[in-house]
């Protein structure tokens, strides 16, 4: 049987441990469903997350007419999505492959724990704040459109906005930063017998946790991490609620003799919608994390325990899950909200095809057709809205 004792280091010191003896079991281990979870699952919604956001990122930047003031934010979101896809998951791999504990951090060290708890905060926080600022911006776009275009539509005002909430993210994350400064470490050795198939894994073992430098701190961490996301909640279904409202109005008033006018209402209709449905899918997806750190620290608040370990480990198994999910689910919301946006996909595609077909059949020439046939002409073509944007033919 594994005896399991606990007991704080200092910090940085590891020496001269004494270890309580106390009942241990299997459950220090990664089991079938953990392995299962971070070999398969977490790799697929990885590779799904950087191929939507990249893709999204190209597209946004190859087609004119999607290099919108909506679109500088759902950029930004996406490279957001990227870094803590990239950083959360890559963590919980390289944890199982270093270690069978489940709690080991080891091998990232205290300064590890720091920076990489610190970059999935910041990018936590930001994401909540521009999904927020697109949300304001299709707002003022469909309910106040005469403010929208002097102001709010302005593509300055619209980088300072993006610049301050990554400011703010970041500043956020230095704040609740403590609570990866300190480090509990646990003493792990073995009697008579071992758990299967660990016999030989760690004679005298220790396993590594980064902690907050007081308990007190890691709660107050998890109720800032928390209310923006609340905050932003309930601001974000007020915003809908009038969008909607908005939208239902128009539906009735607009003026079906100027087919111009109705097309662009559709477009932008369209976008809003599609602002309201990722904004939601975002709420869902990131609900069942916070409120489960709401419940961890009641219970380290009252010292009252309600959850089981097993309801604890699925719970909170299943609510990283839904973190990761968000992060790579928006470019497909994008697609199946937007004709637009589907549009937009198809065109960077074929231009791109295009391009690479065209350069290799003007590479093979003698150069004796010089005359056009076979050489990419750019066409700049002008939508019902005014704006251009490139064809490749």
């Amino acid at each position: 049987m594994t005896s399991l004792s606990t007991t704080v280091a200092s910090n940085d010191t590891m020496t001269d441990m004494k270890c309580i003896d106390s009942m241990g079991s299997d459950s220090v281990y990664y089991d079938k469903v953990d392995k299962i979870i971070i070999t398969l699952i977490m790799p697929a919604i990885l590779v799904v997350g950087i191929m939507g956001n990249v893709t999204f990122l190209v597209v946004v930047t190859l087609v004119q007419r999607m290099r919108t003031i909506t679109n500088l934010y759902l950029q930004s979101l996406a490279i957001s999505d990227l870094i803590f896809l990239v950083v959360a998951i890559g963590e919980k791999l390289w944890r199982l492959l270093s270690s069978p504990y489940v709690d080991d951090q080891s091998m990232m060290g205290q300064v590890g724990c720091i920076v990489v708890y610190f970059i999935t905060d910041m990018t936590f926080f930001s994401s909540v704040f521009l999904v927020t600022l697109a949300a304001v911006e299709r707002f003022y776009a469909i309910c106040r459109p005469l403010k929208h275009r002097l102001k709010i539509g302005a593509k300055e005002r619209t980088v300072r906005l993006i610049t301050s909430a990554w400011l703010v993210a970041f500043l956020l994350s230095i704040l609740i930063s403590p609570s990866n400064w300190g480090n509990v470490s646990y003493c792990l050795w073995w009697n008579s017998t071992t758990p299967s198939g660990h016999s030989e894994l760690y004679q005298e073992g220790q396993i590594f946790k980064c902690t907050g430098i007081t308990p007190w701190y890691t709660s107050f961490a998890s109720l800032v991490q928390t209310l923006p996301f609340f905050a932003a909640f309930i601001a974000n279904c007020i915003i809908y609620y009038n969008i909607i409202n908005s939208l239902n109005h128009r539906v009735g008033t607009t003026d079906r003799h100027r087919p111009t006018n109705v097309k662009n209402l559709r477009i932008r209709n369209q976008v809003a919608r599609m602002l309201i449905v990722n904004g939601l899918v975002f709420f869902v997806c990131l609900a069942p994390f916070e409120i489960f750190s709401l419940v961890i620290t009641g219970e380290t608040v009252s010292n009252v325990h309600v959850l089981s370990q097993e309801l604890f480990n699925s719970w909170g198994q299943f609510a990283r899950l839904m973190l990761y999910v968000n992060s790579a689910v928006n470019p497909i919301v994008y697609n199946l909200m937007s004709k637009r946006y589907r549009q937009a996909y198809c065109d960077a595609l074929k231009c791109n095809v295009r391009r690479k077909l065209l350069f290799r059949t003007n590479s093979g020439e003698s150069g004796s057709n010089k005359t056009g046939r076979n050489m990419t002409v750019t066409h700049q073509l002008t939508t019902p809205t005014g704006n251009l944007y490139t064809t490749c033919t």
